[in-house]
Formats: C-alpha cells, sequence, structure tokens
C-alpha cells in the first residue's frame, strides 16, 4: 500500500506540517499499515520554516519502500527560512544623520526586528583562510537580491600598515589579535 500526504501553502507552519506527515508516515510504517512507497508533496507556493525539521535513519525508506518528498507535478515549490518584514521609516535621529554625507540623509531607512520578534540576529564570525566554518549571521533580502554588510571603504580595500602587538612570531614579527583591532592608511 502507498501513502501520499499532501501539504499546502496555507498549511501555517511548514516545519510542522511537515514533521506530522513524518509522525504519520512513522506511525503508519510501525503499525503495518504502509508496507509500501510513502510521499509527502507539497502543492505549489511559498513555506515559511521558522524551525528545522528532524529526520530519523528510517526515514530514508528501503529500495521497496522509499520515502519521496517532492513537489507537485508541474508545480513549483519555495522553502524560505526568512520573514517578509514591512515598517521600515527614515532616519530622524540627527546625531546619526550628522554620520552621513548630505546626499544620503534621506535615503537612510530603519527597522525595528525587536518589533517582530526577531532577537537573534546571529554573531558575525571572521570567515575564510582555513578559519573554522561558523553559521551564517542574519542575512538581508531586498527585491529578491541579498543585501551587503555596511563596510568601509565602500569598494575595494584598506591597506592595513599594522597591529597592536600582542605577541611576536617564531621570525620575530608582530602579531595583533581580532580583538585589539588593526592599523591602517
Amino acid at each position: 500500500m502507498e501513502t501520499m500526504v499532501r501539504i499546502t501553502p496555507d498549511c501555517g507552519d511548514a516545519a510542522a506540517a511537515l514533521s506530522a506527515a513524518l509522525e504519520q508516515i512513522r506511525r503508519a510504517r510501525r503499525e503495518g499499515i504502509l508496507t509500501g512507497p510513502a510521499t509527502i508533496e507539497f502543492a505549489g507556493g511559498t513555506y515559511a520554516f521558522t524551525r528545522g525539521v528532524g529526520f530519523a535513519e528510517d526515514d530514508s525508506g528501503t529500495a521497496d519502500r522509499p520515502l519521496i518528498i517532492r513537489a507537485a507535478p508541474g508545480q513549483q515549490v519555495r522553502f524560505s527560512g526568512g520573514r517578509a518584514l514591512d515598517g521600515f521609516v527614515p532616519v530622524t535621529n540627527s546625531a546619526i544623520l550628522a554620520q552621513l554625507p548630505p546626499e544620503a540623509r534621506g535615503a537612510v531607512w530603519r527597522y525595528d526586528l525587536r518589533s517582530q520578534g526577531i532577537t537573534d540576529i546571529g554573531v558575525f564570525h571572521s570567515r575564510g583562510f582555513g578559519r573554522p566554518v561558523a553559521p551564517a549571521m542574519l542575512e538581508f533580502f531586498y527585491k529578491n537580491r541579498p543585501m551587503p554588510l555596511a563596510r568601509w571603504p565602500k569598494d575595494g580595500f584598506a591597506t592595513i600598515n599594522g597591529v597592536p602587538v600582542a605577541s611576536k612570531d617564531e621570525h620575530g614579527g608582530a602579531l595583533g589579535t581580532l580583538e585589539n583591532g588593526f592599523f591602517y592608511d
């Protein structure tokens, strides 16, 4: 016997809906009701995930009893861990505006993430060059394009010309720490 579980975009919490579908299939297999393939099918649309979904080893199924998770035929499904935000307002704080070039002052907007229950924006970790892998921090997209972190200089690089010495390397060169910063031209 084959089982088909359908999930639609109006399910609310997509993680809960998928978890419930998985549990329904697990239960049917444990009780011997489900002896063949199982399919979880998502109707076309965008599904908001606010948390992860756990899969167990048995969820993989077998060659004759696979678990298939797919979009409905001919439909496009999008999983999103993001949240749509509205309510941006122009920056009016004179101390902040004074730090901006005059031509930018009317173009800078702010948003209160805490008002939407977003309190964990992650931690910025130094990446690459053999550093350990770290989870990504909060990302921001506008019109389906990722927005870069604010940075200086906007283009190119600033030349580092020294560091507050924290120690010396094996050749007597100065070593600093990220916490102590660096000097630049």
